[in-house]
């Protein structure tokens, strides 16, 4: 039902109060997990990739599902949408939108 799961995260706080929910999900319905992160510029890939990873492995570590990482470029909805809809992503976990954490302190 629910075999691909993605949970966008940005580097703040607010983005990660997905992740309780997601881990719940993920151990339940056994869904493979993906963390996304859109950045502005390609220069802050991989600060984002770093912290993605980082994530990742505390998911898994916790859940025992399989967790991939994404860090792309570009406008945030252009990207989010694109990767759903190449990867055949079945479930999209994600908070509102915020600005703090790693895109806080680079602007």
């Amino acid at each position: 039902m629910y075999e691909k799961m993605m949970v966008t995260l940005d580097g703040s706080d607010l983005a990660e109060e997905a992740l309780p929910c997601a881990k719940d999900l993920a151990e339940k319905l056994g869904s493979q997990v993906t963390l996304l992160a859109v950045v502005p510029d390609g220069k802050l890939v991989s600060i984002y990739q770093d912290y993605l990873d980082k994530m990742a492995e505390k998911v898994g570590e916790e859940t025992g599902v399989k967790v991939n990482t994404s860090a792309l470029v570009g406008k945030a909805d252009k990207e989010i949408v694109s990767y759903i809809r190449d990867n055949d992503i079945d479930l999209t976990v994600m908070s509102t939108h915020g600005r703090s954490g790693i895109g806080r302190w680079v602007l």
